[in-house]
């Protein structure tokens, strides 16, 4: 006797449909909407190409989620190329066909849309009348004729083809290359809206580099993303651009560099092209969120990017970069990071700074801060009982991590009975004391390790925290170990 669940009626009812692909086209003006969705992803299991082309030019929704569809699937080259076919067909109509809604052909695959959403969520407030209404109960060709009577001829407007668009070091694969080939060859019918934009080559090619800059409609860019050594005219070139991505709200700069011809006007040239650079954030108006991880430029410069911020950042991330006291003045007293809810400062090391700065940029956010992440900073004893005073009002904490720092069991101790019962920590990671090695080079001394962890958990305790898991590991680009403390808060 088998247990295997039997296949939905519905699912049958798609199934029969597609044996005929002919009966199938024709069903598609009295097709129920909510069947949409089921049956265009049958359609591309199935590989049915003539019925996908007449479904993009009867799609009853004003968007068509193809990369949701094709979610647990291998890009397929032929799928989008046969999307693609059924848009130009729909647009050499010039008059929008009655039935069509279309207006977005959504190609990215992470936008966490479900096949329940598709026919019974978002799609659903297409939908003009609501299945209670008396006239749901007319036939479906009926239906579909009275419908059409309510529905001016309108000509069709531009389509836009919604992406994340990601040039790495080999290039565009084939599907980017088939799109924006379709998008130069519609003049203007067809829109691309990247949402998530990423160069991420070690020298990105010039003409690809405009080329794609003046093709994707650069108000839709939410999310920018620059990697890799740039020669100065690309990089000169796309500073122009950067002002028009006016609904940016995350910027990430990662191992950045800018080659220059002649080395006698490097630090001339190099200033020039800052300034140009941080000049277009005087148009960003929605930026919310900075990364700038090992970029070469930043020392003494910080107050540059920083200055021509037009709005608070929620999150500010520098690490893997080397910064100066006067970097470190410019961050707190920038009105920009007044209002951080997340700031990291990982790989910067701090041992020869002034922490005055650092403290007052903590005083400042205290009441917003919920991350921090000082990881790998250096920090010594005198410097973090500097700290102290400004970590004691962060009370909104719910990350801390200040681990790959030679900080002494006695410090250590205080900083987490000063913070401890004020927080409501999620996590927390700090430095395994200096008392917890021997000899040099330190080991690690088990037994003392052991006794420490011991009196964690006494003073955890003591302050009413039960924490989940206490677990030590290795930090190996310092040698050392930390402690991570795990809360269910």
């Amino acid at each position: 006797m088998t247990t295997s669940n039997p296949p939905k009626l519905q699912d049958l009812a798609i199934q029969n449909l597609l044996h005929n692909e002919v009966s199938a086209i024709d069903s598609l003006q009295w097709l129920p909407r909510q069947l949409f969705p089921p049956l265009f992803k049958a359609a591309i299991a199935r590989r049915c190409s003539q019925t996908l082309k007449a479904m993009v030019g009867t799609w009853p929704f004003s968007c068509l989620p193809l990369g949701a569809l094709m979610a647990h699937r291998q890009p397929d080259l032929y799928i989008l190329q046969v999307t693609l076919d059924g848009l130009d067909a729909l647009l050499a109509q010039k008059i929008r066909p009655c039935r069509c809604k279309l207006q977005v052909l959504d190609l990215r695959k992470n936008n966490k849309i479900t096949l329940e959403d598709l026919g019974y969520g978002i799609w659903a407030r297409d939908c003009v009348r609501s299945s209670q209404e008396p006239e749901d109960t007319q036939h479906p060709r009926k239906k579909q004729k009275v419908e059409c009577s309510r529905i001016e001829e309108q000509l069709l407007g531009p389509l836009q083809v919604m992406i994340e668009l990601r040039v790495a070091q080999s290039g565009l694969d084939e599907s980017l290359n088939l799109l924006i080939d379709r998008v130069e060859q519609s003049k203007g019918l067809l829109q691309l809206c990247c949402t998530k934009l990423s160069f991420e080559t070690r020298l990105p090619q010039f003409e690809l580099t405009d080329k794609i800059l003046k093709l994707v409609r650069l108000d839709c860019v939410q999310e920018l993303i620059v990697r890799g050594t740039w020669d100065r005219s690309t990089m000169a070139s796309f500073v122009l651009y950067l002002g028009q991505m006016v609904n940016l709200r995350i910027l990430l700069l990662f191992e950045v560099s800018v080659y220059f011809r002649y080395s006698q006007t490097q630090a001339q040239d190099q200033e020039n092209l800052l300034v140009q650079f941080t000049s277009q954030f005087l148009r960003l108006h929605q930026l919310k969120k900075l990364y700038l991880e090992a970029v070469s430029f930043l020392k003494d410069n910080l107050g540059k990017v920083l200055r021509n911020l037009q709005t608070s950042l929620e999150a500010l991330c520098i690490t893997d970069c080397s910064i100066s006291n006067v970097d470190l003045v410019c961050l707190s007293l920038c009105p920009n990071t007044s209002h951080l809810r997340s700031l990291n400062l990982s790989h910067v090391i701090l041992s020869d700074l002034n922490m005055y700065f650092l403290k007052v940029l903590l005083e400042k956010t205290s009441d917003t801060l919920l991350f921090l992440d000082m990881y790998g900073c250096r920090l010594t004893d005198s410097q973090v009982i500097c700290l102290l005073p400004a970590l004691r009002h962060c009370t909104q904490l719910l990350r801390l991590r200040f681990s790959g720092s030679p900080v002494s069991m006695a410090v250590l101790e205080v900083l987490l009975r000063d913070m401890v019962p004020l927080c409501k920590f999620l996590f927390l990671e700090f430095p395994v004391p200096e008392e917890c090695y021997l000899d040099n080079p330190p080991v690690l001394h088990e037994h003392n390790l052991d006794m420490y962890i011991d009196r964690i958990r006494f003073l955890m305790h003591e302050f009413g925290q039960y924490p989940t898991s206490i677990t030590t590991d290795n930090d190996f680009d310092f040698g050392c170990d930390s402690i991570a403390v795990m809360f269910d808060n």
